[in-house]
């Protein structure tokens, strides 16, 4: 198999993942069946993504089955575990800057709101959204190895690839670049 059929064959194993997570996250409860027909996956490769995922501690099966009118094996139900990972939002105008850690069930864990009285000096903003953020996952006990992302919203338009804040109506950060 050459190189360019293993990447693309990869290419397309995590696209599955992504679809069996994203019914799971949008739709929980829901069955490894349901997941199927929803995502034109056989029913083998839904079971094989989601022992991946129960095993990555990501998904929890329910300790509860479906009733169902049928003979043959109960059907349980898969929920996201909120315990599995963690992600960081922010979220920065001129009026208020928050940053929150959130479990997978989107519940908040930590909450706090940064007060700044001035956003002109973006570099500033974001040592103290970092500082606030290792703070949250300190003082929560979760296991940094278990943060998987995060988001940023901002009053503005950013410019997906190279990241730099095209205009705000409400901060002068236009010559500011957000590195990743």
């Amino acid at each position: 198999m050459s190189s360019e059929q293993q990447r693309s064959r990869v290419d397309l194993g995590r696209a599955n993942r992504r679809s069996v997570l994203a019914e799971i996250l949008y739709n929980a409860p829901i069955a490894r069946t349901e997941i199927a027909e929803r995502t034109a996956l056989t029913g083998a490769s839904v079971s094989r993504i989601t022992r991946d995922l129960i095993n990555a501690g990501l998904v929890v099966e329910s300790s509860a089955s479906i009733p169902q009118n049928r003979s043959g094996r109960r059907l349980i139900e898969l929920n996201l575990n909120p315990t599995g990972a963690y992600v960081i939002g922010i979220s920065i105008n001129a009026f208020a800057q928050w940053v929150s850690l959130s479990g997978l069930d989107n519940n908040i864990i930590a909450r706090q709101q940064l007060a700044l009285e001035c956003v002109d000096d973006p570099n500033d903003v974001l040592n103290r959204i970092i500082e606030a953020a290792q703070t949250m996952i300190e003082e929560s006990g979760i296991n940094r190895q278990q943060l998987i992302g995060g988001g940023v919203a901002i009053g503005g338009a950013v410019e997906p690839k190279s990241g730099r804040l095209l205009f705000s109506s409400t901060m002068d950060w236009e010559k500011w670049t957000l590195r990743h």
